[in-house]
């Protein structure tokens, strides 16, 4: 995003510009995406990353940069309409890059190289673009392994833009001391990419140019996060206590927490202030019978179902994707899920009569306003035998992959060519089925109007809108073995 400002400030960019003036291959879209949505995650872009585990390739696998614009040169379509929501997206950092690129006439890590790294005396850092290179001093990251030990997170990926950066935190440092001093721009430049963009409708979005704004250890701090693979890190910029903080890991360690130990460290807690109303909301200990009539499943319209579970006097979030968590309950029927920094708020939602029909998030990163309702639902599960219907071919032509899905120990299972391990598919309600790979997501299934299944539609994740069409004929599936002798 700084390289985007700075060939702006060379007149080569128009933020507001149309990105087809950059980018003329890409299909259209309808409505008018600008560099500034890809800049501050308005675009409607799904994610690269998520396409990419729908098509079934691995972090290991060696993808390239021009790869990547293929796979999102095949969107058709965007998840909403440009500037109308706010949603983090690794496309529009990919996109950008390129046009960083075609726009300087230089390889995006030429250009960042001369223009950023070499004026800040970053020697140590660039963009990975071969990752068959040898760099003197790599650390690769390793995650825990069951039962104990470690193995190696392997990342290849060559595309870069929303990652693939090389660095050191010595190096990123002096990017932070930047902010204090400037040496690559001016106060003016300074303040252009640390300010909030905006949706079409004026509201803000806490989010600049590659840069939050927002509250870190109870401090207004400038700051972003990083993940890819088993690597974790983050940066942080106290503005008003001139301090930056910036720690990286090699394995899948809170970074945010041992930042924010640091920052305390040397400043010691964070002043009392005035919190948002929600955060004077003290915990409380229902009894066993209020706790019953919370739990149950939950349904929200673009993400993954939960089931709320009691085990004794707890409530336990469970899904298919996100970690069992505890829930603590607290005041005017707010409750939260996580701890500190990650911890996400939400509200109950009762009908006239006080029961209760549903909770809603009450706010998320980037966004304003409250966020998705979840929805009570009767718990359902599909019986194998109806679950026969759904055994077949399903075609993505988003993607180009193929998946065969069958029935498993009483489930319905999904694979592709080079899937490592089945996706599971949970029937949570009639043809609605939540998988566990954030691909696939949660689907829906799509019938003629005689009520004939003709497919999935991605309803929910990342890749809402996407749909899997049913193969017909079925192809026959021989199964595993050595082939059968014709008889003589």
């Amino acid at each position: 995003a700084l390289a985007v400002a700075l060939l702006e400030r060379d007149g080569r960019i128009d933020p507001n510009a149309d990105i087809h003036r950059y980018l003329p291959e890409l299909p259209a879209y309808g409505a008018t995406v600008t560099v500034s949505d890809l800049i501050h995650h308005t675009s409607g872009f799904r994610d690269s990353n998520i396409l990419l585990d729908l098509a079934q390739r691995d972090q290991g696998d060696r993808i390239r940069q021009a790869q990547v614009l293929r796979l999102v040169g095949r969107e058709t379509s965007l998840r909403y309409p440009p500037g109308s929501e706010f949603s983090y997206t690794n496309t529009g950092y990919v996109l950008l890059a390129e046009i960083v690129a075609r726009t300087s006439g230089m390889s995006f890590r030429q250009f960042t190289t001369e223009r950023i790294f070499k004026p800040l005396g970053m020697s140590h850092t660039f963009f990975r673009d071969d990752a068959s290179a040898v760099i003197p001093g790599w650390s690769d990251s390793y995650s825990p392994k069951p039962g104990g030990g470690w193995r190696r997170s392997i990342y290849n990926a060559e595309a870069v833009g929303s990652t693939g950066l090389a660095t050191t935190s010595e190096d990123l440092l002096k990017w932070v001391a930047n902010f204090d001093h400037p040496v690559l721009g001016d106060q003016a430049l300074l303040d252009e990419i640390t300010t909030s963009g905006k949706l079409r409708s004026g509201a803000d979005v806490n989010y600049g140019y590659g840069l939050w704004r927002q509250s870190f250890a109870g401090r207004d701090a400038i700051t972003h996060n990083g993940a890819i693979a088993a690597y974790r890190s983050v940066l942080v910029w106290l503005p008003k206590e001139r301090l930056g903080v910036v720690v990286l890991a090699n394995m899948p360690a809170d970074v945010e927490a041992l930042a924010g130990k640091v920052i305390e460290a040397y400043l010691g807690k964070a002043p009392a202030g005035p919190k948002p109303q929600k955060e004077d909301a003290a915990p409380i200990h229902p009894d066993v019978a209020e706790l019953d009539g919370l739990t149950g499943r939950y349904i929200p319209h673009g993400l993954w179902s939960v089931d709320m579970v009691r085990e004794g006097d707890k409530l336990v979030w469970t899904s298919s994707t996100l970690p069992r968590a505890e829930i603590t309950l607290r005041e005017r029927d707010i409750f939260t899920r996580g701890q500190g920094d990650a911890a996400r708020w939400y509200h109950f939602l009762r009908d006239p009569a006080g029961r209760v029909t549903g909770f809603q998030l009450l706010s998320e990163l980037g966004a304003t306003g409250s966020g998705d309702i979840f929805r009570r639902a009767p718990v359902y599960s599909a019986p194998p035998a109806a679950l026969r219907e759904f055994v077949g071919d399903y075609h993505s032509a988003d993607v180009d992959v193929t998946y065969t899905v069958v029935l498993k120990d009483g489930h319905l299972a999904a694979h592709a060519l080079w899937s490592a391990s089945d996706a599971k598919l949970v029937s949570v309600a009639p043809d609605r089925f939540d998988t566990d790979t954030i691909g696939l997501g949660v689907l829906a299934a799509r019938r003629d109007p005689a009520g004939r299944l003709t497919g999935f539609d991605i309803v929910a994740g990342g890749l809402s809108g996407l749909t899997l069409d049913r193969v017909a004929p079925p192809r026959t599936h021989r199964p595993h073995g050595p082939r059968p002798h014709a008889a003589p």
